[in-house]
């Protein structure tokens, strides 16, 4: 996944390299979800961010260590809150995206741990933030897809997100384009 994302750090560096001021920034920051506090680079980044308001922040994957959200386990919830927290007085826009270790780190649960991190990341934003694109939410892809979804950050710079390990994941996952089997695998426990 993480090979994915270097194309993308190279294409926006290049965007806003060919411009003479500073007119958006994109923060990238991935695997920060092994402390449940909030440690060194996160608040380096809140204190950026809450210095930016032309800006987006994406979180690269690997939200919550060792295998993703499980709303059942304190610590885990305190990994994802740790990054969370942050955003809550930040202007921009946020997209937080999964990692292996989202996904269960490869196990069979996956699927459901993907869905349960996407509704509480976004119900969190929704009601705890300030950033600019909590009513669409912040999770992408929606619903344990792979995407691509498209996102205008500014004019003239367009990010697209693809969940690359939905296609390694060898387990149950959701089909391309079929809510039916969604709502099936959720409900069964």
């Amino acid at each position: 996944m993480k090979n994915c994302f270097l194309l993308i750090i190279a294409c926006f560096a290049v965007v806003l390299s060919f411009s003479q001021e500073k007119k958006y920034s994109v923060y990238l920051i991935g695997d920060a979800g092994e402390h449940t506090q909030p440690h060194e680079a996160l608040l380096k980044l809140k204190q950026e961010l809450n210095n930016d308001e032309k800006s987006s922040v994406l979180f690269l994957g690997d939200n919550v260590y060792p295998s993703g959200l499980d709303l059942k386990d304190s610590n885990s919830i305190l990994r994802m809150n740790a990054q969370l927290n942050i955003l809550k007085s930040y202007v921009g826009q946020a997209y937080i995206i999964p990692g292996n270790h989202d996904w269960d780190a490869q196990k069979r649960k996956g699927n459901k741990k993907l869905y349960a991190q996407q509704l509480y990341v976004d119900s969190f934003l929704r009601n705890q933030s300030t950033i600019v694109n909590k009513l669409n939410g912040a999770f992408y892809p929606k619903d344990a897809l792979p995407g691509p979804h498209s996102v205008l950050l500014a004019n003239k710079l367009r990010l697209i997100i693809i969940d690359t390990q939905w296609f390694l994941h060898v387990f149950k996952k959701n089909s391309i384009g079929s809510k039916k089997i969604l709502k099936k695998c959720f409900l069964k426990s």
